[in-house]
C-alpha cells in the first residue's frame, strides 16, 4: 500500500492479512456451549493473530526420539 500526496509517495506499508475466525468458531462450538463459543473463538483467533505477527514464534516443536525427529503442532 502506498499513500500519495500531490503525486509524491509519503508513506509505504503492507497490508497484513487478517486471520479468518470461521475455523476457530467451528472448533469452539465443538468444545463449548453456544453461549460462550463465540467469545472463546474470538479469544483464540486474537491469540493466533498475535502469535503470527511474532517472528520468533514457531508453531511446531521438535521432539527428539533417539535418531529420529518428530514435529508436532503446538
Amino acid at each position: 500500500m502506498e499513500v500519495r500526496y500531490h503525486g509524491k509517495a509519503v508513506a509505504k506499508g503492507s497490508l497484513v492479512a487478517s486471520t479468518d475466525i470461521k475455523p476457530f468458531r467451528i472448533a469452539r462450538y465443538r468444545k463449548y456451549p453456544s453461549n460462550i463459543a463465540d467469545d472463546k473463538a474470538a479469544q483464540l483467533c486474537s491469540l493466533w493473530q498475535a502469535r503470527l505477527g511474532d517472528s520468533n514464534w514457531y508453531p511446531f516443536k521438535v521432539v527428539h526420539c533417539g535418531a529420529d525427529e518428530e514435529r508436532r503442532g503446538t
